[in-house]
């Protein structure tokens, strides 16, 4: 006989299916990477002994990871990049997959992402004239 903690993890466990019809349904009609993401954001992933929304525990690693914001935004987001694949390491390939996407990061290179955070650091002239250009 099943418990009612059993039965409300099969629940939640339905639940997290359901949530993918949308987002593969789209993925096969071709949709566009925005509507991509929005959509794995609405997927329930099992983290920590729950199902989450992969929007929600994005948006609670980037929080909890305290990146600093630094003036260079390749620096920043090379550190959320790093942090949300760190906790892909940790879920199931699927979820992990739903994470990827709803955070934007889904086929970023994180070596291509890494060499521009270092160059920013190195360079900060540079940097600042690709982000904010020629205003003369």
């Amino acid at each position: 006989m099943l418990t009612n903690d059993d039965t409300a993890w099969f629940q939640a466990f339905r639940e997290s299916h359901w949530s993918w019809a949308p987002f593969i349904r789209a993925s096969l009609k071709g949709k566009r990477p925005q509507d991509l993401q929005r959509l794995a954001g609405d997927i329930l992933v099992y983290h920590n002994h729950i199902f989450v929304s992969a929007r929600q525990l994005v948006e609670a690693v980037i929080r909890e990871a305290k990146i600093p914001h630094s003036s260079f935004d390749s620096c920043h987001e090379y550190g959320c990049a790093l942090a949300i694949h760190q906790l892909c390491e940790r879920l199931s390939p699927a979820d992990a997959r739903a994470v990827l996407v709803a955070s934007g990061y889904y086929g970023r290179d994180l070596e291509e992402m890494a060499k521009r955070s270092e160059a920013a650091l190195k360079d900060p002239g540079r940097e600042l004239w690709e982000m904010y250009g020629n205003w003369d």
